[in-house]
């Protein structure tokens, strides 16, 4: 299957040229997913499916078109890739559209380099993916308090191939396969809260398979009687299962369509150290086993580890070919594949954990989850609904629900007092909770 797609590839870009165009890159993307939903132990849906798209840049003339299709027989793909340059023709020039330098690009097997796919996925069969998400059901039901339980097995596998008219070729293939549940309970009222968790992983044997649903509901239980607390600028500590939500405005700052928009507030501290020292953010793309790792990324630049933020520093821009021909700024990558949040800690010391971090604070606002909100990208400034549990003598008091937060983020940033060792694999993101100064809650 994987020499026919890098056949197609090969010939749309030889009907790319036919068509008179001057550059062009090709990438087909083939995907097949499974997953069983199960309600109640009983099954509720199961789907299978595979797609599989050819997605196209051209240039001609300094004029640039992107285009997809699924019509994917010889004689649709020519007549549609001729279409394509035609069009793209006829669009406005811009120069700063080509190809990226070769020596830029990767070169390689990033499915031998990076061991992302499971090959045991193509013998699981349907039973085995409704036993799994079953008994993920069976560890729950009966619970006085359940109104219903909705368990999922999921997997899927990918694999892509890109190439271009100065030589890039390079494919990868990835799987990954998840176990969530879900709980509704009866609260107080006419409440019902609702909690889930999950775990994932590239290999099937590595997905956590027992006590899904156990922590689904214990989370569950725990958000009972959750209500606002007072007003006021707390401590805080991020858990580990939300805490990426505030590195990801800090990375979307640092592209090259923020810096050259003028829509980063971070636009004029590149290279400056403008945190403390012990916050260090890295991209680790070619970590192995990990199916958010890449060794290249969407124009076939080749990824490699940098730092983001160097204790304390901005270090890093995530610059393509076209904004790089833009701005004037060295390419680096499009954007970062597995970011880690990591620390200098003496490796004999004892894991920082949760709890140990609310007895350092002693008391403040542990925040388990983000109900919406926002933030400006040009001033940093956010509010966020936020949900978690106020905690006091380091322990858990009540649970809190319906406050919103608000602040910067340089300021929040620069209120950083801890990071634990407890990132969680199933995440893309490798970011553990995280612990700050304090901010402004907004309650009863």
């Amino acid at each position: 299957m994987m020499e026919e797609e890098r056949k197609i590839v090969a010939d749309a870009l030889q009907m790319a040229l036919d068509a008179g165009v001057d550059a062009a890159r090709m990438c087909i993307e083939a995907t097949r997913e499974n997953s069983v939903t199960v309600l109640d132990g009983r099954v509720d849906g199961i789907m299978s499916a595979s797609s599989r798209a050819l997605y196209m840049q051209l240039f001609v003339d300094s004029h640039y078109g992107s285009f997809n299709t699924n019509r994917l027989d010889y004689g649709d793909l020519r007549d549609f890739i001729r279409k394509a340059a035609e069009s793209t023709s006829m669009v406005a020039k811009d120069k700063c559209r080509t190809l990226p330098r070769r020596e830029l690009c990767y070169v390689g097997d990033a499915a031998s380099e990076l061991e992302q796919h499971d090959p045991l996925l193509e013998q699981m069969d349907i039973d085995e993916r409704i036993r799994l998400a079953r008994d993920c059901a069976e560890e729950v039901l009966g619970h006085p308090k359940l109104i219903s339980v909705e368990t999922e097995w999921g997997d899927s596998t990918e694999y892509d191939y890109i190439a271009d008219t100065e030589g890039l070729s390079a494919s990868s293939l990835r799987s990954v396969c998840t176990l969530s549940a879900n709980c509704t309970i009866r609260g107080r009222g006419d409440e019902k809260p609702e909690g889930g968790w999950f775990d994932s992983d590239v290999y099937i044997d590595k997905v956590q398979t027992e006590g899904i649903g156990a922590k689904a509901l214990e989370r569950t239980l725990d958000s009972l009687g959750a209500r606002r607390t007072r007003s006021g600028d707390w401590p805080l500590i991020v858990e580990n299962t939300c805490s990426s939500q505030l590195v990801h405005p800090l990375i979307s700052v640092l592209t090259g369509a923020a810096l050259q928009q003028d829509n980063s507030f971070l636009k004029d501290h590149i290279s400056e150290q403008l945190f403390p020292e012990t916050v260090n953010i890295w991209d680790r793309p070619r970590t192995r086993h990990n199916y958010g790792s890449r060794c290249y990324d969407d124009e076939g630049l080749a990824t490699r580890d940098r730092a983001v933020i160097d204790h304390g520093r901005i270090a890093t821009c995530f610059i393509n070919t076209y904004y790089g021909n833009k701005l004037g700024m060295d390419v680096t990558v499009e954007g970062p594949a597995l970011l880690r949040f990591e620390k200098d800690n003496d490796i004999a010391k004892k894991p920082l954990t949760l709890q140990d971090m609310m007895k350092e604070l002693d008391k403040g606002i542990l925040i388990t989850g983000f109900n919406g909100g926002n933030f400006n990208p040009s001033t940093g400034d956010f509010s966020y609904g936020v949900r978690g549990f106020l905690f006091e003598g380091g322990r858990k008091v009540r649970p809190v629900n319906g406050m919103n937060v608000t602040g910067n983020f340089i300021r929040l940033w620069q209120g950083f007092l801890l990071a634990g060792d407890d990132a969680l694999k199933s995440n893309r993101w490798r970011i553990p909770s995280l612990a700050f100064s304090g901010l402004s809650f907004s309650g009863e």
